[in-house]
């Protein structure tokens, strides 16, 4: 009985059978996969393209992106679903942008936004669900990969493109991803992957992993992001104090819990004590004019704090609480550099705590899935903190057309996957084709 539960509990993270499958079929799904992966990890199009997110090019890439993912959920549907029943508020998470339609400012605006969420999200579902986390890895640092050259592509052949030319921001390397905040999350979020993907794969490939791991640490280095530069070590914590001491899983979780804490109180003194430790590590007292934000939006959701005011409504509603906000900042912000106070302006309280109850419940499950000996476990709990840390000074919760979005969106469905196989005592899930 105790075998039979431990290789159960294995199954999940071993490597996969060689059992013959159509070639040009696995190959060609894996290259889609990682195609879509790079679209919805940069602003290639929209850079190369000009014209923003309404050009028909992007629009058209994206709907079929949306298109592509959804199909492939409608064939893996019972999969899906069996994921789906574990976990009501991940799916209330998932489809609560569509829901605030009905009491959105703006509801042509938060339809446009909320199938841009929802189409990535089919296509994140859909590969957490069918593929093992050995798998997932190697999909996520393949685009890393790509990325990373793209990056050097853009910056060294195509400056105007990779380096930042407006003035605020002048000098500031971005690549292909539109803004150097972008850059940076790439660059710490690469780095996770590729230090993962060291951990599964051998010879050539591994040497391939750790050129781009170290190219991604420069990037990161020299990216013009604090936030980045603080995630990655904080996301890394708990991983590698847990597994040198070879602690139980309860103690890393109340590890990373208690970085999330330790990181939340260095913010709030840097932001409201004095501004010496800020002004030290290259930033204003202001955090780049996010205090000043922060302070306009609270009293802006106080007016509706319950169901807000529509998914990314309040931005283009033309509400005189926006032009307020415009008026006493001095400029126009476009969102709040903030994960909760975005959640707040598009669903209230409600969606507020939809999201942090299915943000603890994956960072529970991803706690569970560790297994001492297998380093690659430990990626989805890596992952979620990294997450919730970026959430302090940006906002990727609920984020359109966003790959950090899609990989909460995979791991959770791979945490909730393989804790119910090793509760319910199933046959690992056979999607596995790497």
């Amino acid at each position: 009985m105790y075998s039979s539960s431990v290789n159960r509990d294995m199954a999940a993270f071993a490597p996969p059978s060689r059992a013959p499958l159509s070639l040009t079929w696995d190959w060609a799904e894996k290259s889609f996969i990682v195609f879509a992966l790079v679209m919805f990890g940069t602003s290639f199009l929209r850079l190369f393209v000009g014209g923003g997110e309404n050009t028909a090019v992007v629009r058209i890439t994206y709907l079929s992106l949306y298109a592509a993912g959804g199909m492939l959920c409608v064939l893996h549907y019972r999969r899906v679903l069996e994921v789906i029943r574990q976990s009501p508020v991940f799916v209330l998470l998932l489809l609560f942008p569509l829901l605030t339609i009905l009491w959105s400012v703006n509801q042509e605006e938060t339809l446009q936004r909320s199938i841009a969420v929802l189409g990535p999200s089919l296509l994140a579902l859909y590969i957490g669900t069918v593929y093992r986390l050995r798998s997932i890895i190697l999909l996520l640092a393949a685009a890393h990969l790509i990325m990373s050259i793209m990056d050097v592509f853009a910056i060294v052949a195509i400056p105007k493109i990779g380096i930042t030319q407006e003035e605020e921001w002048h000098g500031a390397w971005r690549g292909v991803h539109g803004h150097k905040n972008g850059f940076g999350a790439a660059a710490a979020f690469g780095c996770l992957a590729l230090l993962f993907a060291t951990t599964v794969v051998e010879g050539f490939w591994r040497i391939v992993t750790l050129a781009g791991l170290a190219l991604n640490l420069v990037f990161l280095a020299v990216s013009d992001s604090l936030t980045s530069q603080l995630v990655l070590p904080m996301a890394l914590g708990a991983f590698v104090v847990g597994l040198g001491r070879g602690w139980s899983r309860l103690y890393v979780f109340l590890l990373a819990a208690g970085l999330c804490c330790v990181l939340l109180v260095i913010v709030l003194i840097a932001q409201y004590g004095p501004g010496a430790l800020i002004g030290a590590l290259g930033r204003s007292s202001t955090m780049s004019n996010r205090m000043p934000m922060w302070s306009e939006l609270t009293s802006v959701i106080a007016q509706r704090p319950m169901l807000g005011y529509g998914y990314a409504a309040f931005w283009e509603s033309g509400l005189p609480e926006l032009h307020r906000v415009a008026r006493n900042l001095q400029f126009v912000p476009f969102y709040s550099h903030n994960g909760a106070l975005e959640l707040l302006l598009d669903g209230g309280f409600v969606l507020l705590m939809t999201a942090l109850v299915a943000m603890l419940s994956c960072m529970v499950r991803a706690s569970r899935m560790i297994r001492p000996g297998i380093i690659s476990s430990y990626y989805p709990l890596a992952f979620f903190i990294g997450f919730v840390l970026a959430n302090v000074s940006e906002s990727t919760f609920l984020a359109r057309n966003s790959l950090l979005w899609i990989q909460f969106v995979l791991f959770a469905a791979v945490a909730i996957r393989t804790v119910h196989i090793k509760i319910v005592g199933q046959a690992p899930l056979d999607g596995e084709r790497l």
